[in-house]
């Protein structure tokens, strides 16, 4: 059985984040504006205005849990990712 440890890294680490952060930013503008405008983005893959909103909704919600998930790695002293291989 081979251990595989991946430490923190503060500079990749920050920057990775600095990203994630941004891509979800741009994921909850994107989603508040399918909730507040739904009948602007009808198309064939969203045909109504009840899958803009759900979308829109889903949107917000995943944003949330990644914010946590980000917040809760970024404090938590011993961050390591262990890949075993046997």
């Amino acid at each position: 059985m081979i251990d595989i440890i991946f430490k923190k890294n503060k500079s990749k680490y920050l920057l990775f984040i600095s990203l994630l952060l941004l891509i979800l930013f741009i994921v909850a503008y994107i989603s508040a504006l399918f909730i507040f405008n739904p009948s602007e983005y009808i198309y064939w893959l969203m045909p109504n205005e009840v899958t803009v909103f759900l979308v829109g909704i889903l949107g917000n919600l995943g944003t949330l849990i990644l914010l946590y998930i980000i917040l809760k790695s970024v404090f938590n002293k011993k961050f390591l990712i262990r890949m075993v291989y046997f």
